[in-house]
């Protein structure tokens, strides 16, 4: 008779749900700050149409008036929203400069002259943090759909190579012995195409997001306060080592009875 322990995998789908509804949450109030920020861009009315230079450092009537209207537009939408404090606590400066690129943030915060193709190119600043967002959005939708969908085939694998564990194999037939055999290869092989699936999907959403291979994928971007970085990868990975026990002990009283 063998008895059979092993480590019951923590789920924890729930929490990563409500991880990214908190996320949408972020991003809907971002992107409606931004659209209000470009809605103030695009009221403005460029000081010439003179020049090229981004930003010019000479004076001009009026120009300094106009900046202050931009920068009080940006702190009064995007610096506004109520996670800013907690999620950046940066200043207009190095905000800017995080958002639009250099160029554009010494603009907005040196600047004396607002031509029309600064304007331009502040409007298609603000635009592509628009697009990032909603980018992001929609990844962060389908990141919901994939632990929807793999949340009852990971609870049924895990249930089925549990109800072998915990208890005891106790058997003179052998053949029943190589029943339990091919069913815990059977429930391996299982786990191993959801884990390959998974990760398929992760690689997916890191080329959808133009994400460096370096850099973090989206599952580290919004599971870090979580106990586990992967839900979908973390169960299946510690159920395959109960598996692999089961099996062993399987194997062994199989060779003890033959």
């Amino acid at each position: 008779m063998t008895e059979l322990t092993g480590e019951v995998p923590d789920l924890h789908f729930e929490e990563a749900l409500d991880v990214i509804e908190s996320e949408r949450a972020i991003l809907t109030t971002e992107i409606e700050a931004f659209e209000e920020f470009l809605d103030v861009v695009e009221s403005v009315t460029p000081t010439s149409t003179a020049g090229s230079r981004l930003p010019p450092v000479q004076s001009q009537t009026g120009g300094t008036d106009l900046f202050q209207t931009l920068r009080a537009g940006y702190e009064s939408s995007v610096m506004a929203v109520p996670h800013y404090e907690t999620e950046y606590g940066e200043s207009f400066e190095t905000n800017a400069h995080t958002e639009f690129g250099p160029d554009i943030a010494t603009l907005l915060t040196t600047g004396r002259v607002f031509e029309a193709h600064h304007k331009q190119a502040v409007i298609v600043a603000t635009e592509e943090s628009i697009e990032q967002r909603r980018h992001l959005l929609e990844a962060i939708d389908e990141e919901q759909a994939s632990l929807e969908r793999f949340r009852d085939p990971v609870q049924s694998v895990i249930d089925a190579i549990r109800s072998f564990d915990g208890g005891t194999l106790a058997s003179d037939s052998p053949k029943l012995l190589d029943g339990y055999r091919r069913r815990i290869d059977v429930l391996e092989s299982r786990c191993h195409d959801l884990v390959d699936q998974r990760q398929s999907e992760i690689v997916g959403d890191r080329r959808a997001l133009s994400l460096p291979i370096s850099g973090p994928d989206l599952p580290s971007y919004l599971y870090t306060e979580l106990p586990v970085t992967y839900p979908v990868i973390a169960p299946l990975t510690t159920v395959l080592e109960s598996a692999a026990g089961i099996g062993a002990a399987v194997t062994t009283d199989q060779s003890i009875r033959s």
